[in-house]
This record gives C-alpha cells, structure tokens and sequence, in this order.
C-alpha cells in the first residue's frame, strides 16, 4: 500500500515490535504473529491483518522482521516508533532499521522515536543487590571500582 491508502485509513504510523500493543492509527509490526480477537485462530494466516473490535477503530497489523526492508512506500508515514527494539539487534541491522524508518518517513518534520531501557537503572540495581555485600569486604573498593567503570570500560559505540 502507498501513503495515500494509509492515509485513507486513518493510519500515519508505523509502530515497530509491537507485541499486542496495537495502538489505533498505526501499523502495528512484530516479528511474531499475533492471535486476532474473534478469529478462533492463534495466529493470522496472512502477514497483514485488519483487527475489529467492537466499539473501537480498526487497527492493523504486519506481521514483520525488522531487520529488513518493510514492504511498503517511501514516505508512507508520518513518524515511526520503536520500543524496546534496536537494543536486541546487532549493529549494522539497527543501523539498516534507521535508514529504512528514513525511508518511511513521509515529510520534512516526521518524527522518529525510538526508546531503550536505562542501562544504568538495570547496572544500579544489579550492584546493589550482588556487589553491596561485597562492598563490606576487605579489599572492596577495588571490586566496587571495576564496576563503577563498567560503562568507560565498554569502549566507543
């Protein structure tokens, strides 16, 4: 489908590893199928599916690897969103996904938005829980140092 027929569905997103969040007015993208309410099946049979729910708008869904190439129009939509995505794909497949999102994107001012979770949130609270008690140990601000310089021992992105 071209900008224009997602534009007549009311869609002007592409909402990318979206699990069963399937937020109206986007195409809704996961590398897994997903069940469609009130089919009876576990999975679409189709890669492109319309979900209707009662009293709700449509909502659709592409059933996508993407770590490739979407099927779809440069310049389809007007932002794209990635949640929790390029930080389980290696490199140069999240920097192909950052072109292609490029690519979809439909005009000067289009929105790309793309979330991780905070790293130092997930280190703190590993620290905290394993290395705290080690802290009270002979020898631990040695031990606590090494962590502390997890991030700059990573080297350049």
């Amino acid at each position: 489908m071209n900008a224009e027929a997602w534009r007549d569905r009311e869609v002007r997103g592409l909402h990318v590893g979206s699990g069963l969040s399937l937020p109206v007015g986007a195409l809704n993208t996961d590398i897994e199928g997903i069940a469609v309410p009130g089919s009876g099946q576990s999975t679409p049979t189709e890669p492109l599916v319309a979900i209707d729910v009662a009293g709700e708008k449509r909502r659709y869904f592409l059933q996508h690897d993407a770590r490739q190439p979407f099927p779809l129009a440069p310049g389809s939509f007007d932002w794209v969103f990635a949640e929790h995505f390029v930080e389980h794909v290696p490199r140069r497949d999240a920097v192909r996904f950052l072109q292609e999102a490029r690519r979809l994107v439909s005009k000067k001012g289009g929105v790309l938005r793309i979330t991780t979770p905070d790293l130092s949130k997930y280190v703190d609270g590993y620290r905290d829980a394993v290395f705290l008690p080690i802290c009270k140990a002979p020898h631990a601000s040695t031990k606590h140092t090494a962590v502390a310089s997890l991030p700059s021992s990573l080297g350049k992105a």
